[in-house]
């Protein structure tokens, strides 16, 4: 009889992640983490600072009788120099990610000064909502904390994406 019973509720479990497959989403980077790969993806790649950093909760209605939260991080972004994109130094953009790792959010420190690669956007990689465009990034992007190594070597992988076309 318990047997049945432990049957019967995998089964449900199984059903339920069929119906809404939202519900057992975790983080898998299709695209290969390689610095010319990342450079030919990203709409944007600046060097900036982060200077503030906010969590926010939307209500996604995945169905009429379900509502899941999802969780997003926006980062406040000071850009100090723009190596690939069309934006202005020493703006502020504001960048959405997951809130946490397991749904691929980078995880961003305040303070910290990083080379951001991000794509413009008008929907999360999660749920169904429908945005304005929005700069996009998470840990399947190449961002990284600043070092003079890791620029030189996108600069590097830049110039030969620009020669190649």
């Amino acid at each position: 009889m318990k047997k049945i019973f432990l049957i019967k509720c995998v089964l449900a479990f199984l059903l339920l992640i069929a119906i809404y497959p939202q519900l057992s989403y975790s983080c898998n980077c299709a695209e290969s983490l390689e610095i010319k790969n990342q450079a030919k993806l990203a709409d944007v790649i600046t060097v900036g600072k982060v200077v503030k950093m906010e969590n926010i909760y939307i209500l996604d209605t995945l169905g009429p009788n379900f509502v899941d939260t999802i969780r997003i991080k926006i980062i406040y972004f000071k850009i100090t120099s723009i190596l690939k994109g069309d934006l202005e130094k020493n703006s502020i953009i504001k960048v959405y990610t997951a809130s946490n790792s397991d749904e691929c959010g980078y995880g961003f420190k305040k303070g910290k000064k990083y080379i951001l690669y991000s794509s413009l956007k008008t929907s999360l990689p999660f749920g169904r909502i429908q945005l304005s465009p929005f700069y996009y990034t998470s840990r399947c992007y190449r961002n990284k904390i600043f070092s003079e190594t890791e620029l030189k070597s996108l600069k590097e992988a830049l110039k030969l994406i620009k020669n190649s076309t």
